[in-house]
């Protein structure tokens, strides 16, 4: 996904979900995110299928949408922020 800055965040999920900035726009370099252990760590390999969707909210803000659960599995939804300036 390419936001209005520039930014383009890369999403993925297998084995853990994770999250991938590019904040230049050129696709050379990476912040990687790995949401388990940011934020989720509670959240086990397997408790996911790893399939991910991203939404643009504006210039600095997306969704990042997962599931978690086995059955019946449940959607997560979290609202990252991107800084360009950090």
């Amino acid at each position: 996904m390419v936001l209005k800055n520039g930014t383009v965040a890369l999403a993925g999920g297998r084995p853990e979900l994770r999250l991938w900035i590019n904040d230049d726009g050129a696709g050379r370099d990476w912040q990687e995110v790995d949401i388990h252990k940011h934020r989720y760590s509670y959240i086990k390999n397997g408790d996911s299928t790893g399939y991910t969707e991203m939404v643009a909210l504006d210039e600095t803000h997306l969704l990042y949408v997962f599931d978690y659960g086995r059955t019946p599995g449940s959607i997560w939804v979290v609202r990252v922020t991107i800084d360009k300036t950090s």
